[in-house]
């Protein structure tokens, strides 16, 4: 509850500042990421025959929407929003193939630290990520008889860090262009699981998590995003 209210405060701030005579903006972009951070050992065929890689359920595409303002030339303070559309992993044990993927929304306030040089301004970006995902899994078994079946894990919330290094291009009085490597930290213990789907029988009850039996999924990921950024109002001239 103190979570939302402070995302809901800032939110607020934001918007009261910005109809001031100073300068925000608004900034749409998206990215990919890449590679797990405190991920989890995956092994693509689930047998001793198959090869360990590190995977995270953060992995995949993440379309941006963001606002920000400047509370001088050097420092502003953005609010983030994120949607994950996970990456599959995908295990291929003999006679089936199981996929496994996250997705979710995913919400950044944070401080960003700015250094400007003329029309390029180089950044750091730091704050909590505060994430509603879910985990989903789907099972296709062709030997010795074919079945599927398709899984999620979800409810309760996830919350981390988030940090970026970047660049932001100055294309013209109200639109600059950004670059940033950015990085996430976080992992997420579901309430329940429930099977939403199957090819055979009835489907099973759902399943509620206790504290012995909940599993955690790893979120965290590394990656790089691009976007465009629409200026309003006046820079502060400190």
């Amino acid at each position: 509850m103190k979570t939302k209210l402070a995302i809901f405060s800032l939110i607020i701030a934001l918007g009261f500042i910005s109809t001031s005579y100073s300068q925000f903006y608004v900034k749409v972009g998206g990215g990919y990421s890449f590679l797990p951070v405190s991920g989890f050992a995956f092994n693509d065929k689930g047998d001793s025959s198959g090869s360990i890689s590190y995977k995270s359920y953060g992995m995949g595409v993440q379309p941006v929407l963001g606002i920000g303002y400047y509370v001088n030339r050097n420092v502003a303070l953005e609010l983030n929003g994120m949607y994950l559309i996970g990456q599959k992993h995908e295990q291929t044990p003999t006679g089936a193939t199981n996929k496994m993927y996250g997705e979710g929304i995913f919400i950044s306030p944070s401080l960003k630290v700015v250094a400007p040089i003329k029309n390029v301004s180089l950044y750091s970006r730091m704050g909590l990520v505060i994430g509603i995902p879910k985990v989903k899994m789907e099972t296709e078994v062709t030997s010795p008889a074919s079945f599927t079946q398709k899984s999620e894990n979800r409810g309760g919330m996830g919350m981390g860090l988030d940090a970026a290094l970047g660049i932001d291009i100055k294309a013209n009085k109200m639109i600059s262009i950004f670059v940033e490597l950015n990085g996430m930290a976080l992992n997420y213990a579901p309430d329940e699981m429930e099977v939403t789907e199957q090819s055979a029988g009835t489907l099973p009850p759902i399943v509620t998590y206790t504290d012995f039996n909940r599993p955690y999924f790893a979120f965290g990921n590394f990656g790089g995003k691009v976007g465009v950024s629409f200026l309003f109002g006046k820079m502060p001239k400190k």
